[in-house]
């Protein structure tokens, strides 16, 4: 959340996605940036499958039924002193499983360190679930697991005066979950957006970005 605050101007992100086993990711959030405050965010994103196949204690089938996720957050974030932002979600997320449904409160925090001498680069820290609850869906319910992010990006390295790339590198862990590793390479040109490659977990990942400004 700390990353709010270095924004200046308002921003609206739509975000739709496929995945495996019919499977959809939904985002919608928005930022808006408040002089001698910092920044205020909020956000909303559901993912879930078309259906669940359901069957009886005798194997017999029951027909689909509905499985989602949801989340609904609000942040704020400002700059704490100097080169560092920090920045706080409180945010309720819910999970349904036909007519069953349960829902928890959680909040995360994060810093951002960008420092002049790195001429654009900057380290990234947030904790997710600092304090959490419990969904209850009829079993056993722990508490929301606990996850560390560190993020690196190393400073610009400038093609020309309109193209920069630079490196990335991410570090996180969920729960008892060992440490995660996530490495890319971003290449951005003034205008026009952003093409990402890398791995997280092992697998590779390609990613485009298209930037529009509507003043200027």
């Amino acid at each position: 959340p700390a990353g709010l605050a270095t924004q200046d101007e308002r921003s609206l992100l739509l975000h739709h996605g496929f995945l495996q086993f019919s499977t959809t990711w939904d985002l919608a959030a928005a930022s808006y940036p408040v002089p001698g405050l910092g920044a205020l965010g909020l956000g909303f994103a559901r993912i879930g499958p078309a259906g669940i196949d359901a069957y009886d204690a005798g194997n017999r089938a029951l027909g689909a039924i509905g499985y989602s996720e949801t989340v609904a957050a609000a942040s704020v974030a400002r700059r704490v002193r100097g080169p560092i932002w920090g920045g706080l979600t409180f945010k309720i997320l819910s999970q349904s499983l036909g007519d069953v449904s349960a829902s928890a409160p959680a909040l995360d925090a994060g810093l951002l360190y960008r420092p002049a001498a790195m001429r654009g680069g900057q380290v990234g820290i947030s904790v997710q679930n600092v304090v959490a609850g419990s969904l209850d869906l009829g079993g056993v319910t722990p508490p929301l697991d606990r996850s560390f992010r560190i993020g690196l990006a190393s400073p610009e390295w400038r093609v020309n005066l309109a193209s920069a790339g630079r490196v990335v590198l991410d570090l996180g862990t969920r729960g008892r979950e060992g440490l995660k590793p996530r490495f890319g390479v971003e290449f951005t040109r003034a205008g026009l957006g952003s093409v990402r490659a890398g791995y997280s977990d092992g697998d590779p990942l390609v990613g485009l970005g298209l930037s529009y400004r509507r003043y200027g």
